[in-house]
């Protein structure tokens, strides 16, 4: 394998882990809330939001992962016959919010597909155009989206006031989903303007994947977790230092992904992230440690909208040329090590700590 590419296939995730029943019973908490908020609507928005099922259940769900076994490992009971407890419309919340992200983010990346699928405006486009409707059939696609985001938003919302949980938890649940909401906003904003100002110093793209990826990846599924099992600060503390790391080691992945990923594996373009100019430490420890006409290179490819695949695998092999994929892996490997140390001596269960564990070392070595 290639310097620079990701690791090695990741193995099968434990099925002591559970996943899979843990997929199947918030799709079921999905499915049995949206097919209640869309009945009665006029035909023509379900028809519209039709591909909302898909999108909502055919991710990886691994914030409802971290959110039951973190739920177990601070002590909390309740979850494991799957019967529509708190921690199950936590978790349908969390994908929900996660969704209307993809969402946003596929019409800011101006993204075609998503797990091998038409992103929302996409697919609203082409039904415009399929069914010869009035207007500008892309500014409708994008006008759909942005409208589905936000209801999103108010679906996620909704489903944390369902959770049967003390009104103080809730409320303390209310104040970490918008906690998350900014956080993950404010790094799509700072994203926005690193990219349009072609800023990839180191500084600004670690503070870029800090909002926007490390702590929103997993910090706020651990929260909820901690809060519905009434976890202590200790523990609270515990998997926030847990989370970013294993956030952060995420994101980097991640990036490895968008460069170097097999696009029948992880259901994506691998060549958006470099069309696009994405800000990343990937790239900005490639410029770093580029020489001068390296450097030149690279920067005249990378954001180029008319990039082909030559320049695409001439700018692969310039990254990899810099040693930025093998340090990526190294850091990858450092956070690993920071996200085993945050649970050594927190409270837990032991089958809770050794879950997530096992957890974070899937996500971090994953291939897809």
């Amino acid at each position: 394998m290639s310097a620079g590419e990701p690791a090695a296939p990741a193995k099968a995730p434990p099925r002591t882990l559970g996943l899979d029943r843990i997929r199947r019973t918030v799709d079921a908490e999905l499915h049995a809330f949206l097919a209640a908020r869309t009945d009665g609507l006029d035909p023509a928005i379900t028809d519209t939001i039709s591909p909302l099922a898909a999108l909502l259940t055919g991710g990886k769900h691994m914030r409802s992962a971290f959110c039951v076994w973190g739920h177990t490992a601070a002590g909390g009971t309740g979850h494991a016959d799957g019967d529509g407890d708190a921690v199950w419309k936590v978790c349908a919340a969390l994908e929900i919010f996660h969704s209307l992200v993809l969402v946003h983010d596929d019409v800011v990346d101006r993204s075609m597909s998503r797990r091998g699928m038409p992103t929302t405006h996409v697919h609203a486009a082409r039904m415009h155009t399929e069914r010869g409707w009035h207007g500008d059939a892309d500014h409708y696609g994008m006008s759909v989206a942005i409208c589905v985001g936000d209801l999103l938003a108010a679906w996620s919302e909704e489903l944390i006031s369902q959770a049967p949980a003390a009104p103080e938890v809730r409320l303390r649940l209310h104040r970490a989903f918008r906690t998350m909401q900014h956080d993950v906003l404010c790094g799509q904003l700072l994203d926005l303007t690193v990219q349009t100002r072609r800023d990839f110093r180191p500084e600004p793209c670690t503070r870029v994947a800090h909002y926007k990826s490390a702590r929103y990846i997993l910090c706020p599924a651990l929260s909820a977790a901690g809060l519905l099992a009434g976890a202590g600060p200790e523990v609270m503390a515990a998997y926030e230092r847990f989370g970013t790391a294993v956030g952060t080691g995420y994101q980097i992945r991640d990036d490895l992904l968008g460069v170097f990923g097999d696009p029948a594996r992880t259901g994506k373009s691998n060549t958006t992230d470099l069309t696009d100019g994405k800000p990343s430490t990937l790239i900005a420890t490639a410029l770093a440690n580029a020489t001068p006409r390296q450097a030149q290179r690279i920067q005249h490819l990378y954001g180029h909208p008319g990039l082909a695949e030559d320049g695409a695998d001439e700018l692969r092999a310039l990254i990899r040329a810099t040693g930025a994929g093998k340090e990526a892996e190294r850091r990858i490997d450092a956070h690993q090590r920071d996200a085993h140390r945050a649970l050594e001596e927190a409270p837990l269960t032991n089958a809770g700590r050794d879950a997530l564990l096992e957890l974070a070392d899937y996500a971090l070595r994953r291939d897809h």
